[in-house]
């Protein structure tokens, strides 16, 4: 049994399965059409590259609408954009502003890495919570990143690279 999610996906049997030994049966249902939800676009101002203040200008004066999240600054979810608009734009390719999601973006806030401080962070490829860390340290102190995934290990080092991280040590195994 496959559930038809749009014209071009469905969701294989077995994930279907597993869902159901998971989920309570009374939200199988909500969960299931939640996969054929289009996801939000939200979209993380790098403070290694951009201001806060200077990314937001720059949405407002290309009239590109967005909501603030009170609690999480540097963090938008953009409305009714497709993201290749956002890529057009170059501030992705330059490295002012990364797609993560909000739930990501909530590792760094929880565990809240100062200046100088040393962290460790395993199976951390793609880079998205670690360049955070980073971003939330201004670079200073000791990032160690452990990916042991060849193909995501460089996808990692590319991250850190684009947004302009300096203090990660990068350790494939």
């Amino acid at each position: 049994m496959k559930v038809s999610l749009n014209s071009s996906q469905s969701l294989p049997t077995e994930f279907i399965q597993r869902l159901q030994h998971i989920v309570p049966q009374e939200f199988s249902e909500s969960v299931l059409q939640s996969f054929s939800q289009e996801s939000l676009i939200t979209l993380r101002i790098n403070e290694l590259r951009s201001s806060i203040d200077e990314m937001k200008q720059l949405l407002r004066e290309k009239q590109i609408h967005f909501q603030e999240i009170a609690w999480f600054k540097e963090a938008l979810v953009m409305d009714n954009l497709e993201y290749q608009k956002i890529l057009e734009l170059g501030w992705i390719e330059k490295g002012m502003l990364y797609r993560q999601n909000l739930s990501s973006m909530l590792v760094g806030r929880v565990i809240a890495p100062k200046s100088g401080e040393d962290v460790l962070d395993l199976c951390a490829a793609p880079g998205s919570k670690a360049t955070h860390m980073a971003a939330l340290m201004n670079n200073s102190g000791e990032l160690v990143v452990v990916e042991s995934v060849r193909s995501r290990f460089y996808r990692l080092k590319s991250v850190a690279e684009l947004l302009g991280v300096e203090n990660m040590k990068f350790v494939y195994c």
